[in-house]
């Protein structure tokens, strides 16, 4: 019971929020779970256990707070010296450094010490260089550097289940992220010391026998290094479930742990000791055994909570003491929470312990015939919740294709994988190769049968794991039939039932955080429109496929129009994760998409004016750019003036309504305002980010909107949104002010601030109505009391 209080504990501390208060919730939890085991006299303690995790939980993420980069620093060209901790990417010209920050100074007439001190992620380009001075002058780990960078606090974007981004960053210990401003003041102080240059060997020693079997779930499953994988490989590794497979796991640890004590079970028979030593070498001599490869794996939850409940079975056992394995999960969790509070935050930790908590369950009732099955879709169906929830969920046919890939990588491909790079003699590399061959086939035939992908909400999810575990429990009569049935039934009508947000007979707009870009989707009645796909940075990271392909996959859902205003990066850099979703392009300059990226998409048209279509009560009409190509010749200076501009109303209720109008300047807007066509709208989208180069005064008159939403990065270069239309804004708003609407109108939003912004369909007042991602989250969790 009292691992169960401290867990709460720190769970309300975790997920604080104003109201209702995670605390007083969370305290009758305790009570009750104490008055349902008949001691009232313990209500006074476990309240006191509880709220000391709380406090303790509330301490932790203060200190959290006070190393992370000051404001005043952000964006400052900094010198700064300290030690490589990691080389996180390593590529031709470029690498990414966890990166231990130890002396700091401001680089500018004041050339002031700075006292910010902490771990860092810096990205560094190296173009330019000769090969040979490239090799050269790479950082390893250990090494001491001097740096010249430019720093910003851990932020993250903030959108559709991709709201933690920043916490589970400063939970890593990650206190800013930035890039080397100049190479010209890089310089190696110092090499690394005795120990982090015998680990990079080994670990370099390790990886290169990996890598010379040529194999990329081989070389995977033995480094934790998944860059060998190819996007191809993720892709069958997702749609089929089985990416637990290749990241290091308590699977890792147990296939370990599992052959060292079967040797020493057989060693143990001829050494000459007594029962007590003899019980200590075997539960302690697999650990240690563990150690290298301990060194060469990288850190995670499941291999924590596995490596921790190892240690608590060998010490209760070596104590000759017996614990339930549940409560050793417990007590494992507890101690896990304690070190690292924002476990909790990190899907590994939910999926890790719940399949181990349903694993213990069904094996509680003994070996049996049939029991591998009966675990495989106990695990199925019990992880279905957990993977819906955060955006995760596979094709139903994950079910299948694990029942033979789990045993295929543990049994056979894991174990000989490691016995060949420990004993390198032995020919086992065309076995392995073999063994390979037949895991990826096997995901391709699955991804075959395509049985679709269950779209859970809160409420049918919970249902499900109440039904998982009323199957997975031994104990409960005719498991084996009655179970099964209501668990089928109960499958087919959840996974009918669409998510919450998707219940909707109006229109929904969405515009993201996707910092300096945009991406905007508009649902209604089932069909959706994508205008525009946000930005691809140098590292080939694009924001938008953090969040919009998972949902997209897991409320089974297609692009019907997928909308490009023009061909700049920040507007169509995203466009490469979207397209397996669309079913049509609509596009500014439909002659620059890259052919290879748009795919198996069947229509792609250019925007003009005068295109109109209709879905539901909702309309869809370009209003921008004019049909001849001669005369918006004389309208373009770049190509933010062949943007698409997009109204969208409400046929019933024209005054819901929202303009988009991509990246279009001065001139563009005085050929639609001398158009005659109607701009005026509720919502309008703000061109170019914010820039001055567009929204003039006369066009946001026209418009006359009730909000702005600039899409705009935090703290970007640019100033977006500019002061000079702020300036306009501000203007106009005092305008109306004579005539009682200036508090009505003209008033702005920002994706920067208010992370991704929704616009519903409200019947009450006749418009639609404003919500922020940010508005929706515990304050904890986007930390909105340091902005």
């Amino acid at each position: 019971m009292w691992f169960i209080v401290v867990i709460l504990g720190v769970l309300a501390g975790i997920v604080d929020f104003d109201w209702p208060p995670a605390e007083a919730l969370l305290m009758l939890a305790f009570i009750a779970m104490v008055l349902i085991r008949n001691r009232p006299a313990l209500i006074s303690v476990a309240t006191g256990v509880g709220i000391l995790a709380y406090l303790y939980t509330n301490v932790y993420l203060a200190i959290l707070l006070s190393q992370t980069l000051p404001q005043t620093l952000s964006g400052k060209n900094l010198l700064v010296q300290g030690q490589v901790e990691q080389v996180v990417r390593d590529s031709t010209n470029q690498q990414q450094l966890s990166f231990k920050v130890d002396r700091c100074q401001l680089v500018d007439e004041t050339a002031e010490i700075c006292t910010f001190q902490g771990n860092v992620v810096i990205n560094r380009y190296l173009h330019g260089l000769t090969a040979d001075r490239v090799s050269s002058f790479k950082a390893k780990a250990g090494e001491r550097w001097q740096f010249l960078v430019r720093l910003y606090p851990v932020r993250g974007f903030s959108n559709p289940g991709q709201s933690r981004y920043r916490i589970q960053q400063l939970g890593k210990g990650v206190m800013a992220r930035g890039y080397i401003r100049s190479e010209q003041n890089s310089q190696r102080l110092s090499d690394p010391d005795l120990w982090p240059q015998l680990l990079s060997r080994w670990r370099s020693a390790f990886s290169e026998r990996a890598d010379h079997q040529d194999l990329p779930l081989v070389s995977t499953l033995l480094t934790g290094d998944s860059r060998r994988l190819t996007d191809h490989h993720w892709q069958l590794l997702r749609a089929t479930g089985t990416i637990h497979l290749v990241v290091v796991s308590g699977l890792h640890i147990g296939v370990l742990l599992g052959a060292g004590w079967f040797l020493l079970s057989l060693i143990r028979r001829v050494l000459p000791l007594d029962q007590y030593w003899q019980r200590i070498i075997l539960l302690a001599a697999p650990v240690i055994l563990l150690f290298p490869m301990l060194l060469i794996w990288p850190p995670g939850v499941a291999v924590a909570r596995a490596l921790l409940m190892a240690l608590l079975v060998i010490f209760i056992r070596s104590r000759g003491f017996f614990l339930p394995p549940l409560r050793i999960l417990l007590f494992a969790v507890t101690l896990l929470l304690l070190y690292e509070p924002l476990y909790l935050l990190r899907p590994g930790f939910y999926y890790s312990v719940w399949a181990v908590f349903l694993l213990l369950i069904v094996i509680s009732g003994g070996r049996h015939h049939g029991m591998f099955i009966r675990v495989q879709l106990v695990l199925m169906a019990g992880l279905l919740p957990v993977q819906s929830f955060w955006l995760n969920t596979p094709d139903l046919v994950s079910g299948l294709v694990n029942l033979a890939a789990i045993p295929l990588v543990s049994i056979l491909i894991l174990p000989l994988a490691l016995l060949q790079t420990i004993l390198p003699v032995l020919p086992l590399e065309p076995l392995l190769g073999m063994l390979e061959f037949l895991f990826w086939q096997w995901l391709m035939l699955g991804l075959e049968f395509n049985w679709g992908t269950p779209v859970l909400g809160l409420g049918p999810g919970l249902l499900l794991a109440l039904l998982t575990l009323i199957w997975a429990f031994p104990a409960v009569p005719g498991r084996q039939g009655i179970s099964l049935i209501i668990l089928s039934v109960g499958l087919y009508f959840v996974a009918d039932i669409k998510p919450e947000n998707d219940q909707r007979d109006g229109v929904r707009v969405e515009v993201f955080d996707v910092g300096q870009g945009l991406a905007v989707r508009i649902r209604v009645a089932g069909k959706q429109l994508i205008y525009d796909t946000g930005p691809s940075f140098r590292s080939g990271f694009q924001p938008v496929s953090l969040f919009l392909p998972p949902l997209l996959t897991s409320e089974a859902a297609q692009i019907d129009l997928l909308m490009i205003s023009h061909d700049d990066n920040d507007h169509a850099g995203g466009l490469s994760a979207l397209t397996p979703f669309a079913e049509a392009v609509l596009a500014g300059q439909p002659e620059r998409l890259d052919k290879t990226v748009l795919g198996s998409v069947k229509h792609v048209t250019g925007c003009y004016q005068g295109q109109l279509w209709q879905w539901d009560d909702i309309a869809f009409e370009v209003l921008y750019p004019p049909v001849s190509a001669e005369v918006l010749s004389g309208i373009v200076r770049s190509d933010n003036d062949r943007s698409c501009v997009l109204k969208v109303w409400s046929l019933s209720e024209p005054e819901k309504s929202i303009l988009l109008t991509g990246d279009i300047g001065h001139q563009a807007e005085s050929w639609l305002l001398a158009s005659g066509q109607n701009l005026q709208a509720e919502w309008l989208v703000a061109s170019h980010h914010g820039s001055a180069g567009g929204n003039s005064l006369a066009f946001l008159s026209a418009v006359r909107p009730k909000g702005i939403i600039y899409s705009a990065g935090f703290n970007n270069r640019y100033g977006h949104p500019a002061s000079e239309v702020q300036q306009r804004i501000a203007y106009l708003r005092s305008q109306e002010s004579t005539m009682g609407e200036g508090e009505k109108i003209y008033r702005e939003y920002n994706t920067a601030d208010l992370g991704a912004i929704f616009l519903d369909d409200d019947d009450l007042s006749g418009h639609w109505t404003l919500a922020a991602n940010r508005e929706l989250k515990p304050l904890r969790w986007c930390w909105q009391k340091l902005d």
